[in-house]
């Protein structure tokens, strides 16, 4: 069986033989009209089917959340704000209202003001959800991951320390293969 070479759309698809008649005159088919839209279909799918399919990419698991939250305390004790921040998706929200360039802002300032750093977190508890839908859009995975935290800050002006502590919250999600801060909600407690 020899695959045809003609212009048609549906020739990718089909061999010769169920393409034309016994003459090799092109074959009238009650389809015709119905395949042009579903084969338009098909193209726009192709791609899709190519690359790796996002359960294959989404599958997390709670040593990699940990993973991720090591990197988060690194990044914060260390002031770096490009590794910190790279942590975030551009779609973060912190504390319902701050957006992504909002949060840079936030964190620049404060390790600014930070001659050093330390962060503790206790009491951890992490969710892996198979999907959610997560403000109208829906992720194959999202990781709910809560806990109480602490920060010991000593100012650089004037070297006094100050203590935040209260209970955080984490939704991570997957994005282009890699764990992402979608929202971070917090409330804290300041002592001198």
């Amino acid at each position: 069986m020899r695959w045809c070479a003609r212009t048609s759309w549906f020739s990718v698809l089909a061999p010769v033989s169920l393409l034309t008649t016994k003459r090799g005159r092109p074959m009238k088919s009650p389809y015709r009209k119905i395949f042009p839209p579903l084969f338009a279909l098909f193209l726009l799918f192709v791609p899709l089917l190519s690359q790796p399919t996002d359960s294959q990419t989404a599958r997390v698991t709670e040593e990699e959340v940990r993973q991720f939250l090591e990197q988060y305390k690194n990044h914060y004790t260390r002031k770096d704000i490009d590794g910190f921040i790279s942590l975030f998706s551009f779609k973060a929200i912190q504390n319902e209202r701050d957006g992504f360039n909002d949060i840079r802002k936030i964190y620049s300032d404060f390790f600014n003001q930070s001659k050093e750093l330390r962060y503790h977190l206790e009491d951890m508890k992490i969710e892996i959800y198979k999907e959610a839908l997560i403000f109208g859009l829906f992720y194959e995975t999202a990781i709910s991951v809560a806990a109480h935290y602490t920060v010991d800050q000593i100012l650089k002006k004037t070297g006094k320390k100050k203590v935040w502590e209260g209970d955080i919250r984490w939704i991570l999600i997957k994005e282009h293969g890699t764990l992402r801060i979608l929202t971070l909600d917090f409330k804290h407690q300041i002592s001198l």
